[in-house]
């Protein structure tokens, strides 16, 4: 069966989030400098955030590039959020092919950004079901974005983002495990 294409809905935590902080930093970089010099340290900030495998990094990138965009075209910043296709499902045939064979350092990296959005998360102190949670839907945005050709990320980005999605739902599992045992 073929994945399907969607366009992530701005109502969704992660993507409001992403685009809400990419808003909120256009802003304050208009606030402190010209047009001109904002928008080259929005695309700085968002050139470094190309190279993270986290989705939220790479949906933040996408969004202070459109924001930069918009300053330099005389507009208000990310007034309309960017659109980004993604695939769910079964997803791209020949890019899970190509994945399926990825070097162990991959594999690690994948691991390592599984365990640092459990942890980030863990430090936010939110009650076991909503930490659960928002570890879930970080998976599905891992798991759905990394073929989004919006996204700023090169090949190995993405190849850590596609590996990282099941690593993440085991640690949201382990939390409901966790959530089981204290009840």
């Amino acid at each position: 069966m073929a994945g399907t294409m969607v366009l992530l809905r701005h109502n969704d935590n992660l993507i409001a989030g992403a685009f809400g902080k990419a808003r909120w930093m256009c802003k304050d970089a208009l606030s402190r400098r010209g047009a001109m010099a904002a928008a080259e340290l929005l695309l700085a900030h968002a050139a470094e955030l190309a190279g993270s495998a986290d989705g939220r990094d790479q949906l933040l990138s996408l969004g202070l590039s459109a924001g930069a965009a918009d300053i330099v075209a005389g507009r208000r910043p990310l007034d309309a959020a960017p659109s980004v296709t993604l695939v769910r499902g079964a997803g791209a045939r020949g890019e899970r092919l190509r994945f399926a064979y990825q070097a162990r350092e991959t594999e690690c990296a994948a691991m390592r950004l599984a365990d640092g959005i459990a942890d980030e998360i863990a430090r936010l102190g939110l009650a076991p079901a909503s930490a659960r949670r928002l570890l879930l839907d970080c998976a599905a945005l891992q798991a759905s974005l990394w073929g989004a050709p919006e996204i700023p990320a090169d090949s190995a980005a993405r190849a850590v983002m596609r590996l990282s999605a099941p690593a993440i739902r085991e640690r949201a599992k382990r939390r409901g495990g966790l959530l089981a045992s204290l009840c």
